[in-house]
Parts: C-alpha cells; sequence; structure tokens
C-alpha cells in the first residue's frame, strides 16, 4: 500500500466513524487533515484532503478521487 493509500484509507475510517457519531446525513463530504501544534512549518500543517460519498445505511461507500 502507498502511502497516499493509507492517507486515503485511514482517512476514510476516521471520518465514516465521526459522521456516524453524529448522525451526520448522507451526502459527499470533504475531508480535509491538518497537522495541529507548532511545527517548523508554523502553527498547523495541511497535509491533504479527500472527498467522500457517505451514506450510514450502507457501509460500502465509496471514496470519489
Amino acid at each position: 500500500m502507498t502511502r497516499e493509500q493509507w492517507f486515503v484509507t485511514y482517512t476514510r475510517v476516521c471520518a465514516e466513524d465521526f459522521l456516524a457519531r453524529k448522525n451526520a446525513p448522507s451526502g459527499d463530504y470533504v475531508i480535509a487533515v491538518y497537522r495541529t501544534g507548532r511545527t517548523r512549518d508554523g502553527d498547523g500543517v495541511p497535509l491533504g484532503s479527500i472527498r467522500i460519498a457517505y451514506c450510514p445505511t450502507s457501509m460500502a461507500d465509496s471514496t470519489i478521487g
């Protein structure tokens, strides 16, 4: 698994867990990931983002790029 594939997979699983706990409605969501805290690059570093099609009644959601 590449680093990018791992990022997408891990981000998606975490996002789906969060959306389920918040009883979020179905829809397309953009999930942005930041490294927080002070780093040599400043106070926060954007790591990337993904878009997911979330449907709480089906765990067969697909990542859309």
